[in-house]
């Protein structure tokens, strides 16, 4: 009986070894191209999918990273389901660092995330509640510099959406001017200064809608 050298039983276990790897990454690779192919049309079913073949934990923190990292999800399906998971979204939330970030911008960055209900209701302002929190908890030194506070932030956030529609709408004609809205934002939020209020008018008309 022919015997088998050391060198060639250990090739056979390598090619094996990379046999296994490549159909395990297939494997891998097939499941979740399908649960994000279910995620772009539900959600939660796509979820629960990646649960039940181990891929993702159970647990708030796990499928907010998931959700976090994830860019293929369907934005409306997402809202549905972080509607009714407000753990998750709690979770996801803190996931975002809007350290040394502009207002509007941090704004912007959390939409992409987040994506913003058409029209405002009680989950809207969940997020900008939650928002406005988290942004104050990131920018210390700005909360201590400026004066904000999160009722602050929330009504910046609310004045900066307002200013959004009424530059980009076509339907607007009499287009809101820079002295009207540091008018208007002061009114709800006298410890803003007028300068910072005028930049946020001026990153909007320059950059446009935060919740595009």
């Amino acid at each position: 009986m022919p015997s088998v050298s050391v060198p060639s039983r250990l090739c056979a276990v390598s090619v094996l070894t990379i046999s296994l790897s490549l159909s395990l990454s297939l494997s891998l690779s097939l499941i979740l191209s399908l649960s994000l192919s279910v995620c772009l049309s539900v959600c939660l079913q796509g979820i629960t999918y990646l649960m039940s073949k181990g891929i993702l934990v159970d647990h708030p923190k796990e499928i907010a990273k998931f959700i976090f990292y994830t860019r293929m999800l369907n934005w409306k399906m997402l809202r549905i389901y972080l509607d009714e998971r407000r753990d998750v979204l709690d979770e996801l939330v803190t996931l975002h660092n809007f350290s040394n970030q502009f207002l509007p911008n941090a704004l912007r960055d959390f939409f992409r995330h987040i994506h913003a209900p058409e029209e405002r209701g009680e989950y809207l302002e969940t997020l900008i509640t939650k928002f406005s929190h988290r942004f104050c908890a990131c920018n210390p030194t700005l909360v201590r510099e400026v004066g904000l506070t999160p009722d602050a932030v929330y009504v910046l956030c609310y004045s900066l959406i307002l200013l959004s529609i009424d530059l980009s709408s076509p339907h607007v004609k009499n287009k809101m001017s820079k002295r009207e809205f540091i008018r208007n934002t002061r009114r709800a939020a006298q410890n803003i200064s007028e300068d910072f209020v005028g930049h946020l008018y001026d990153n909007i008309y320059l950059i446009g809608h935060v919740a595009a």
